[in-house]
């Protein structure tokens, strides 16, 4: 309800989505004449609860990821020394993990052999240890003082939640018998949805495949 009034999405002509990622997943979708809600379990992933290495937004979590051709860039929050990951960082790995293709579209994790066999560079192979279900992929460099890694498990555990969400959205279009292109926006709200990436968020099916432009954040 506080999101509905903040956002002012009552007063919209055309369909909007808004979805509130804390705890849980909370989304509302509709306009000034109909609006219908619903709630999904969200947060253990996304707040680091199921994760191996993950945490809350607190100094030190990873909070955003590039993978290069040959390297992996953290930002931590404060820019101190990676000691987890948090929910935006957790996207973030994901999707770019998908786009250098060492997890595959089912979300499985390639092993260091695989990796190399397909010419992943030898400098991102290096972090891939274990061999299937159990294999890993260190986000830390190799003097870091602090290993940080994400398991297979950690990218099921997501999921788990992501798929809880949109699943979510999916039963409100339905209900609603709306489709994807007629929804006129995304807001997102919430801790951790204000700080996702827009665009690993669309990578990994978090939302609905619309334009960008249409996903806005909201605090």
């Amino acid at each position: 309800v506080g999101c509905v009034l903040a956002s002012e999405m009552y007063k919209s002509e055309e369909p909007i989505l808004l979805v509130d990622i804390g705890t849980n997943g909370e989304m509302v979708m509709g306009n000034k004449d109909h609006m219908i809600a619903c709630s999904t379990a969200a947060g253990p992933a996304f707040e680091g609860a199921t994760i191996a290495q993950g945490m809350r937004a607190a100094s030190g979590a990873i909070e955003s990821v590039e993978i290069t051709s040959d390297n992996v860039i953290l930002g931590t929050i404060d820019h101190q020394p990676a000691i987890g990951i948090c929910g935006s960082g957790l996207i973030d790995i994901v999707a770019e993990l998908l786009r250098s293709k060492i997890i595959d579209g089912t979300g499985r994790m390639i092993t260091q052999n695989e990796a190399l066999e397909m010419g992943l560079h030898k400098d991102l192979a290096s972090r891939i240890t274990g061999s299937a279900p159990n294999v890993s992929f260190r986000l830390t460099s190799s003097d870091a003082e602090t290993t940080v890694s994400i398991t297979q498990q950690d990218i099921r555990e997501v999921q788990l939640a992501k798929g809880a969400i949109l699943a979510g959205i999916q039963t409100l279009m339905k209900t609603l018998e709306i489709e994807k292109e007629q929804i006129d926006s995304i807001m997102i709200a919430g801790a951790f949805g204000n700080y996702t990436q827009k665009e690993n968020a669309l990578c990994i099916g978090l939302f609905p495949d619309i334009p960008l432009e249409k996903i806005i954040s909201i605090g």
